[in-house]
């Protein structure tokens, strides 16, 4: 990095048009600029800027180059304002906010809201916040900055508080609403990223019951993809995720594939509620809930069976004259209760068909 001294002429300083305030009572962090008593040496403030930005220590570089400033912008033709806009880049700050702060305090030492010796306690006060607003805000703590301003740039009776206050406040506004924005977007594509392969999924569901016009499956499948689908259609409403390049044609699609359910429902309306009414009855029939329950057993049942004739099955063909005979003899057994079951089961399975047809389902 070139050495600013070399922009300055060494030995001979920039004339000293330091305006005379009193000392205030703010106090700066150890990050920025204070307001300066005004007996500043110039050059040693310069030297220990330069210093401090050939060294890396571009946070220190930055509040003395800042306190330089104050004192004389044109100091060495200038180099004040560009040093601190070199700072601004290395720090990685808003020299908008860097530079309307400097100004807030250079009008307040040239007496632009009256000598500052005879501020009122409530004005030092509001000066201070100020000050600490643009703190905060350059180390984009955006919250606390608004929290420190908003009420001077909305109250002060100083229209060059209320100004300067705003001059902080507003960009943190927008930060925040940036920040909100970018949470609503963060939220609204973890939601998509649930919600789109489920409404897909069961949407699918719910196309091979309707080509197969099987509409008690349809129904049946349909609480699933709804519980899906009307959160994601919502999502899409709200516009929220409207242009975004990550979705592509996935947003345009999910519309798509929603409206295709809709459509399907309305063609076939009449049908639908029909099928509807007829799952009612049959959920209010007692006989056919018993047997929705018994065949529940039986299925539990000739599972049991399966499972424990599997490995007898196995064990079976290893063994061969009276050692085999225990074995044959158990599995006989529970093949006979195998076929009861299944027998049952499929006299279940036709009661069944027989109540549904009574209230036309198949």
């Amino acid at each position: 990095m070139l050495s600013l001294v070399v922009l300055a002429h060494v030995g001979c300083s920039a004339p000293q048009t330091t305006p005379p305030p009193p000392p205030a009572p703010y106090v700066a962090s150890g990050n920025f600029t204070g307001v300066p008593s005004g007996t500043e040496n110039q050059d040693q403030v310069f030297f220990a800027a330069d210093a401090a930005m050939q060294s890396g220590r571009f946070v220190d570089a930055q509040r003395d180059f800042g306190t330089l400033y104050l004192l004389n912008p044109a100091y060495g033709n200038g180099i004040p304002q560009a040093a601190l806009t070199q700072t601004c880049t290395y720090i990685g700050n808003d020299c908008n906010l860097l530079f309307a702060r400097l100004h807030f305090i250079r009008d307040a030492l040239f007496d632009q809201f009256g000598p500052m010796s005879g501020w009122p306690p409530a004005q030092s006060q509001d000066f201070d916040s100020i000050l600490t607003c643009y703190e905060y805000a350059l180390a984009q703590n955006w919250s606390t900055a608004l929290a420190t301003g908003q009420f001077i740039a909305q109250s002060s009776p100083l229209l060059g508080f209320q100004a300067a206050a705003a001059g902080c406040v507003n960009p943190a506004q927008q930060a925040l609403a940036a920040q909100q924005q970018q949470a609503a977007l963060g939220a609204a594509m973890q939601q998509w990223d649930q919600l789109y392969p489920c409404m897909n999924q069961q949407r699918q569901t719910l196309l091979t019951a309707a080509a197969a016009a099987d509409w008690s499956s349809f129904l049946d499948a349909f609480p699933a993809y709804e519980q899906c689908a009307t959160p994601l259609q919502q999502l899409i409403d709200s516009g929220v995720l409207e242009n975004n390049p990550i979705l592509g044609n996935d947003y345009d699609m999910a519309y798509s594939n929603m409206s295709e359910v809709e459509a399907i429902m309305f063609d076939n309306e009449a049908t639908i509620e029909q099928t509807r009414a007829a799952n009612t009855a049959l959920a209010s029939n007692e006989q056919y809930g018993a047997l929705e329950m018994e065949l529940e057993l039986l299925q539990s049942e000739e599972s049991r069976i399966r499972t424990e004739m599997g490995p007898l099955e196995a064990s079976l063909e290893a063994l061969s004259g009276s050692a085999a005979v225990p074995l044959q003899q158990r599995l006989t057994l529970l093949q006979s209760q195998l076929d009861g079951v299944l027998a049952r089961r499929q006299q279940v399975l036709s009661e069944m068909a027989t109540m549904r047809a009574a209230v036309g389902l198949p």
